[in-house]
């Protein structure tokens, strides 16, 4: 009697396949593995896969490295290529966003400009959000981090219209006491 394991859909070459059948290199996060792993930021992602790093450098702006090239370089076009929910963050100021409420998170490493377009020479880093859906849901979460830094989480989704019109709300608070009074 075989068990049946988590199925994967990906959508790295802009249609849907199971992870095994895409002949790229990518690392694939589910629901379950974000918030697992307390994924919410480029960082986050950064630290969960190979090839891949980043940091914050300064209060809006993001320096990484995928596969060996960064975006270091401010006056040249970003080698990796970021999209929430199919729109481009073309400018690395944007990427320094909570990430909350996901449903899957796709690195692609490597070349992909072919599917989407020149700032993809080092990869692509596809973010999915959830889906608003028919039946009730709400979430909510707290964690309490270093220098009394709380953090709260909440989402809720549902009908407005039933089997028509839904909608859904998620945001995050977060705050840190500094080093000095």
């Amino acid at each position: 009697e075989a068990e049946e394991g988590i199925q994967l859909i990906v959508t790295a070459e802009k249609r849907p396949d199971e992870r095994q059948d895409v002949p790229i290199s990518l690392t694939v996060f589910s629901r379950e593995d974000i918030e697992d792993s307390d994924i919410d930021s480029i960082e986050a992602i950064a630290n969960e896969t190979p090839n891949f790093t980043a940091y914050t450098a300064g209060r809006n702006f993001i320096l990484y490295s995928s596969r060996g090239l960064s975006n270091s370089n401010f006056l040249s076009r970003d080698p990796t290529a970021f999209y929430v929910d199919n729109i481009p963050y073309d400018y690395t100021g944007f990427l320094e966003l909570d990430l909350t409420d996901l449903e899957q998170i796709e690195v692609l490493r490597g070349p992909q400009s072919t599917l989407y377009g020149r700032n993809a020479i080092a990869g692509v880093t596809n973010i999915t959000t959830r889906r608003p859906t028919n039946e009730p849901e709400y979430t909510f979460s707290t964690s309490l981090g270093n220098l009394i830094s709380p953090e709260f989480r909440a989402s809720a989704s549902g009908p407005i219209i039933d089997d028509n019109l839904f909608f859904r709300l998620s945001g995050n608070f977060k705050e840190r006491e500094g080093f000095l009074t």
